[in-house]
């Protein structure tokens, strides 16, 4: 027994470190992190020098830096640029005079940033290296500024100004310079030694660099678009004798090289990399990297005019950039990085390879969303029968630059435009064949629509009015009212009289009689708009911006919400549902596709079909199947489960029965629950359905006077929780959503091995609206903390004393604030339905839930980093793992050896 117990000990200890060297160590051939900032603390590390000073080192007096516009926080470094308006350049630059407006006449218009530099070394250059920084520019929308991230070789910033001499071994990596003058490109540059080519106004003293550039266009959808708003990860690479930039691991190309003035040009076809002997010497490029390296990040001001400086007359609003981690790699060495697993929001989505990889330029879908199209850039249109699951390329369609596809309501009837095409193009067979109706002259098509029988369409164009057709496109009016403008995006109602179009840096405009004439709405403001979208009646709109925001209207388009989502993005489609609940966006670019079940109030992200470069979207007309597209990727749907479409038919039709009691509404009620498949859910419905069907008929007797209630209904508030923190929340409905009460519910310390974090109770009724029976409402919980996986958190429903009722967890869409600091759940109640504590359509909601999580499992706190992943809690405590396997394994043998002794 003893023997069995030290060979037990033994192999325990042989396991523990076998697993560590099994996730602690990296391959020959394979990058291994050997340095990183994950930026997890709460200021920035010993290992950065903060720079503080008054004046760029660059002779740029517009331009200081502060430690006061660096900030550690939410496990990122947040670097901060603004302007100042100051009397002289000695004035210290503060909050009181910052301003975002243009400094008044007599003052001196200054800019504050932050900007860190390694205090040493990290990088060593004698071998083979990666340097990997992920990034996010949270941009101002105004041209002159460059946040840059880069390197410089040896201990101290040296710049060819800097007391050259010839061919000193200077080194930089510019692993990318993103001026926002020009948003959609990326450019990085690799610096070797320095040279003097004379004395002029536009390089000062004369010394230059010998460098390689690279450039890289970003596209937003089927556009090019800002690199700005998204998370991208940007990195170097050298192997020895070349350098390589990327951004999310695809190249950026070298176009240009640079040795002297009479020594430089174009480099064509572009390459990923040139030999870093094209423009230096071996000996400088060793004298170069062999110093080691170290990085700079900061966000730089632009006053030359050669370099589209900021504009001193327009308004400046504060910019950030947010950095991820800074990672160094090297092969063979070191360890693999930390995952950071993507909570799991939304719904699942399936991506449809049937109609393969392309850039998939737009789409449209039938009112039942069985009936398919899609167009491709440089491609032909594709369709599908069955909701995406079988794609069908239509040859008929011609290989071309398609931009834009609309449908008819029954799919059977297409129209479709191409880039500057001299035609529009339709179909009276779902696709099969096509035919050309030709306009005049070649026009830069933008966008098409349809009504739902398909004969009225309307298109539209940049720098030309908008087209109408009132017979499928077999011939086509131009409506001069429309004005000539950069059309960018057109839709209309089923009936084909309501129509919407936006214009790209423009406002919104309506028409009410088929484009005959047109009203500018300027309440939304002038965007770089995107698309728009209608519901069929054309009184819901939907209209998305460029490096902006959602906008929905209810009115057709008289006035608008703006919706922020969680901040800035490059919306490229939306759609909206014909009761203008659902709405849906894609952020092109590298975000996500979001969806709002409440008309726009709260929105999720839907991680499940990652970040491609979403570029189009369709929807039934009721907004339950949808289909996205990536401009170089595959076609992706979602069908809501069956069972969770049975489940909220069945409520919806219970709610009704409740509420009006009538047979009707009670059969159609019982028939709905009879085809619920889950038996506990089905049980709970059918009691409170038999309750309705076996109450006794109640007399006659007036109408009760409901009680005054406050004007204006109110919709957010904060619930302190016993244990610290607080839950913030918030609701929308209509017709009612006022919180009349709330406070921390009395719940349970554990539940089945979990631990309590939060609970709430509240009573929501119609304050400040008709009074409503039956209504169903949208509750939003922001929680008292981030938690790295959802998927630990179980949220139940409690009774008025405490006790648990029912798991609601799979009701509710789990997402994070737009800091990224706190969890948030979501999901609908209904009086007198689910989430009603009283059980009673009367017009006030009582819900009581508490969240529990999962702590069963080591790092699941709440509090911890959303860092995840075993190497990154491997990597704080190596030592202490490796000798508590040593002392196991050495301990079994020692015993065993002294046992046969």
């Amino acid at each position: 027994m003893i023997k069995k117990a030290i060979i037990v000990l033994a192999a325990l200890g042989s396991v523990v470190l076998l697993a560590l060297l099994y996730h602690g160590t990296t391959h020959a051939d394979q990058w291994g992190m050997v340095w990183h900032d994950e930026f997890t603390g709460s200021a920035v590390s010993g290992e950065w020098d903060i720079l503080k000073q008054n004046t760029d080192n660059l002779r740029n007096t517009h331009l200081a830096y502060s430690p006061n516009n660096l900030k550690v926080a939410n496990s990122h470094l947040e670097i901060t640029t603004q302007r100042h308006c100051v009397s002289n350049l000695n004035e210290p630059l503060t909050s009181a005079n910052m301003s975002e407006q243009p400094c008044p006449s007599g003052t001196t218009t200054r800019y504050l940033s932050g900007r860190v530099k390694n205090k040493g070394k990290v990088v060593d250059g004698t071998k083979p290296f990666r340097a990997e920084i992920r990034a996010k520019f949270n941009w101002n929308g105004k041209r002159g500024t460059r946040p840059s991230l880069w390197m410089v070789s040896g201990n101290t910033l040296q710049n060819c100004n800097d007391n050259p001499k010839a061919n000193d071994p200077y080194g930089e990596l510019d692993i990318i310079e993103w001026y926002s003058s020009t948003p959609n490109y990326a450019w990085s540059t690799t610096h070797m030694s320095c040279y003097h080519h004379g004395v002029d106004g536009k390089w000062k003293t004369g010394w230059r660099t010998r460098s390689l550039s690279h450039s890289g266009e970003h596209y937003a959808g089927a556009r090019p678009g800002s690199f700005a708003y998204e998370w991208h990860t940007w990195a170097v690479e050298y192997d020895g004798t070349t350098v390589k930039y990327f951004v999310d691991d695809e190249p950026i190309k070298v176009y240009r090289y640079h040795v002297s003035p009479t020594d430089d040009g174009n480099i064509f076809p572009r390459k990923d990399a040139e030999p870093l002997t094209k423009v230096a010497s071996q000996e400088n490029i060793n004298g170069a990297f062999h110093r080691g390296w170290q990085f700079i990040l900061n966000d730089y001001v632009e006053i030359s005019k050669n370099l589209s400086p900021i504009d001193p007359s327009e308004p400046f609003p504060t910019q950030t950039m947010l950095i991820d981690y800074v990672r160094v790699f090297q092969k063979g060495a070191g360890t693999q990085p930390p995952e950071t697993p993507v909570p799991a929001t939304g719904t699942k989505w399936t991506k449809q390879t049937a109609a393969g990889d392309r850039k998939w330029s737009a789409l449209t879908s039938s009112a039942d969303g069985s009936k398919l199209a899609a167009t491709a850039w440089g491609g032909t249109i594709h369709t599908s029968q069955d909701g995406g699951a079988t794609w069908t390329e239509q040859p008929k369609s011609e290989v071309r630059n398609w931009v834009s596809i609309a449908s008819s309501a029954d799919g059977s009837k297409l129209a479709a435009l191409y880039d500057w095409g001299g035609y529009i193009m339709t179909s009276q067979d779902g696709g099969a064949t096509w035919h050309k109706h030709a306009m005049s002259g070649s026009i830069n098509w933008m966008s098409i629509a349809s009504s739902a029988d398909g004969n009225k369409l309307v298109a539209v164009a940049k720098d030309h009015v908008i087209y109408t057709s009132r017979d499928g496109g077999a011939t086509w009016t131009e409506q001069p009212k429309s004005g000539s403008r950069k059309w960018r995006a057109v839709t209309s109602s089923a009936d084909g009289n309501k129509l919407a179009a936006v214009v790209e840096g423009g406002a919104i405009y309506t028409s009410s009689n088929g484009g005959a004439t047109w009203t500018e709405r300027t309440q939304a403001g002038s965007h770089t708009w995107t698309s728009i979208a209608s519901s069929p009646d054309g009184t819901k709109l939907v209209a998305t911006a460029a490096g902006g925001y959602i906008y929905t209207s209810a009115d057709g388009g008289a006035t608008w919400t703006e919706h922020s989502v969680d901040g800035r993005h490059n919306w490229t489609a939306a759609t909206i549902s014909a009761d203008g609940n659902t709405l849906a966006a894609t952020a092109g670019g590298g975000g996500y596709i979001y969806v709002s079940t409440d008309g726009g109030a709260t929105w999720v992200a839907q991680t499940s079909p990652g970040v491609p470069n979403w570029s189009a979207l369709a929807s039934s007309t009721d907004g339950s199947k949808l289909v996205a597209a990536a401009y170089g990727g595959m076609i992706y749907t979602t069908t809501p489960p069956v069972d969770d479409r049975t489940l909220a038919a069945a409520e919806a039709a219970l709610a009704r029965a409740e509420a009006s009691k009538s047979p009707a509404d009670i059969a159609t009620a019982q028939a709905r629950i009879a085809a619920v498949k889950d038996a506990h859910k089905q049980a709970a419905l059918q009691a409170r359905l038999n309750a309705i069907t076996s109450a006794p008929s109640a007399p006659s007797t007036p109408t009760p006077k409901q009680p005054t209630q406050p004007n204006q209904p109110t919709n957010s508030t904060t619930i302190p929780q016993p244990h610290g923190g607080a839950v913030s929340l918030a609701t929308a409905g209509t017709p009612c959503s006022h919180i009349a009460s709330a406070e921390p519910a009395a719940a349970p310390q554990q539940y089945q091995g979990r631990v309590l974090r939060n609970s709430v109770r509240f009573t929501i009724t119609c304050a400040g609206r008709t009074a409503h029976t039956g209504y169903t409402t949208h509750v939003a919980l922001t929680l008292s903390t981030r938690y790295r996986d959802p998927s630990r958190l179980t949220v139940l429903k409690l009774a008025k004393g405490g006790s648990i009722i029912e798991d609601i967890t799979s009701r509710i869409n789990f997402s994070t604030n737009p800091s990224g600091t706190r969890t948030t759940i979501a999901y609908d109640v209904t009086d007198g339905g689910f989430g009603d504590e009283d059980g009673a359509a009367n017009g006030t909601i009582l819900d009581p839930i508490a969240i529990y999580e999962d702590t069963s499992h080591t790092g699941s706190t709440g509090s911890s980093p959303h860092r995840g992943g075993l190497l990154a809690n491997t990597g704080d405590s190596l030592l202490p793992i490796a000798l508590a396997a040593i002392t196991l394994g050495s301990g079994g043998v020692w015993m065993l050896r002294r046992r046969r002794s």
